[in-house]
């Protein structure tokens, strides 16, 4: 099931990023008529909000999850919905175009939330509709560098971020 839409961040994680692109697939298999094991792989591109004139910044978001969903179909219509549960990883760099100094983070963690779809048929193996996410992300480990400086990496401490996601998808 590739999907393409949006994801945004909730609540005080979200303070400082604006809503940007997810990209994904879930790969897996059916166990029976209702229910489904699969793997899942996301990638949301971070949009942080009040960014320095001069100051080019790129970061990303990846995350790995055991996705499985629970099927239901009514006629052509299939509702999906299950657990995730996994693990991130982002990493972010910021560059001055004025100095070319680059300053990077990173940081990983785990990871459980929850999937809901709604899909229509479009032929006999394939339907077409949305899908709904909503995962924690919990801090484990984050590195920074400043430039000039070493790496400073430890245990992360702080909230859980909260991440919506809402995608179009091809289920097959």
């Amino acid at each position: 099931m590739p999907f393409l839409g949006a994801h945004t961040y909730q609540g005080d994680t979200g303070k400082g990023s604006s809503a940007g692109l997810r990209l994904g697939t879930m790969v897996g298999g059916r166990i029976g008529e209702m229910f489904s094991i699969n793997g899942e792989f996301g990638i949301d591109g971070l949009n942080p909000d009040n960014v320095p004139t001069g100051v080019d910044v790129t970061a990303v978001s990846v995350d790995v999850t055991l996705s499985p969903l629970v099927h239901v179909r009514t006629g052509a219509i299939e509702l999906v919905a299950g657990p995730k549960l996994g693990f991130w990883g982002a990493r972010s760099e910021a560059k001055s175009s004025a100095s070319g100094a680059t300053a990077s983070a990173s940081g990983n963690g785990n990871l459980i939330g929850l999937n809901a779809g709604l899909f229509a048929n479009v032929s006999n193996g394939m339907a077409i509709g949305g899908l709904l996410s909503f995962d924690v992300r919990f801090p484990g480990h984050f590195c920074f560098q400043n430039p000039g400086m070493a790496e400073m990496c430890g245990d992360a401490t702080g909230s859980a971020a909260k991440v919506l996601g809402i995608t179009g998808a091809a289920l097959f």
